[in-house]
């Protein structure tokens, strides 16, 4: 029912919009069932619900869900003497926490490697620029690591979601987001395809944050990681002696 008048109210503004936007009216528009989403004791992963309109049924949408971008460091390690060390690492800048993409069949294909390299349509076509200079080999060895790390995890994936139109010009489509998910602000963009033209796109973003008392802790212990640590420990040391007591009665 939420999900019905949200498309409700979402269709009366588009109407609007597009009454008063004569100069340049927007061909595509995009919106978010949620805008953010919390994550609380038990969490076990959610869905982010996307839905939109399109003035035409020639044209094709194509969403990316994707953030936060943090500095991502991958290592190699190599053994020396029977022992296994980091030896190398590379450091990628502003790499997506989490990317996802949904598309009609075929879409992507029609525009290109050039275009999807330039707009990042795809978890393959990521730049994911190393911070310093190293040799292609390297860099080839780590964007692959990193690749394969993220969708080992489940924040990456090479399977393109699909995108149900509820009419000709209506859409919707949604992601998974698993129940590791990072905290942090996420993008979602949203492109408008005309066979293998981009003629239109819109972004939106939503809030992942941490809710009752984990939230509580989490500020805390990043507020004051010192004493949080000591406190830790106290608490494994009278939890130890407790157990060891009760041991000791038996």
């Amino acid at each position: 029912m939420r999900y019905l008048f949200s498309i409700a109210v979402f269709s009366f503004f588009l109407i609007i919009g597009f009454a008063q936007a004569q100069e340049k009216p927007s061909v595509f528009m995009l919106n978010l069932a949620d805008d953010h989403v919390a994550i609380t004791t038990g969490f076990n992963g959610t869905q982010i619900k996307v839905f939109g309109t399109k003035m035409s049924k020639e044209i094709d949408p194509v969403i990316v869900l994707e953030g936060p971008r943090r500095d991502v460091v991958m290592r190699r390690k190599k053994r020396i003497l029977g022992v296994w060390l980091n030896l190398e690492a590379m450091t990628f800048k502003e790499a997506p926490a989490l990317y996802k993409i949904a598309a009609k069949p075929g879409v992507l294909e029609k525009l290109g490697e050039e275009v999807r390299f330039k707009e990042e349509l795809g978890a393959a076509y990521l730049r994911l620029t190393p911070k310093k200079k190293k040799l292609r080999d390297d860099y080839v060895h780590f964007r692959r690591a990193l690749l394969a790390l993220k969708k080992e995890k489940r924040f990456y994936s090479d399977e393109i979601g699909e995108i149900k139109n509820i009419s000709d010009v209506f859409y919707k489509t949604s992601f998974t987001l698993p129940a590791n998910l990072p905290r942090g602000e996420y993008t979602v963009r949203g492109y408008a395809v005309v066979d293998d033209v981009i003629i239109d796109q819109q972004a939106l973003t939503f809030r992942v944050h941490q809710d009752g008392i984990a939230a509580d802790i989490l500020e805390y212990a990043e507020e004051k990681p010192a004493l949080y640590g000591i406190i830790g420990v106290l608490i494994a040391i009278i939890v130890g002696w407790g157990a060891t007591q009760v041991l000791r009665r038996d």
